[in-house]
């Protein structure tokens, strides 16, 4: 019956939205857990909150792509994750986007 179809299709699409909004939250919360652990690592090599290089981190980690790559790659060293840091925030401030092994390859000034 009309009345019948009509509710499935309702309920169908209700399920969508809600599984569609349900991966966002999931996304933004795998987002949030990101960040949060890279800002720990910066805590951890003793850049506490409020210092210079734990605000140039927060402003890096804005961009998810900083945040993944920082998080996920070769970072095994406070050294290596400080040089991340000032490579990536000195391209950021002269508007361009760093290679993903740039801080390999980029004097820190």
């Amino acid at each position: 019956s009309y009345f019948s179809d009509e509710a499935l299709h309702r309920l169908a699409y209700d399920a969508r939205v809600e599984s569609m909004e349900s991966r966002a939250e999931r996304e933004e919360e795998m987002k949030v857990r990101g960040l949060e652990a890279c800002m720990d690592m910066v805590e951890a090599d003793g850049y506490p909150p409020g210092s210079e290089l734990w605000y140039m981190a927060a402003q890096l980690f804005r961009d998810d792509a900083c945040w993944h790559q920082f998080f996920l790659d070769d970072r095994h060293t406070a050294e290596s994750r400080l040089r991340f840091i000032q490579v990536h925030c000195n391209w950021l401030r002269r508007g361009a986007a760093p290679s993903a092994t740039a801080h390999r390859n980029q004097p820190v000034c």
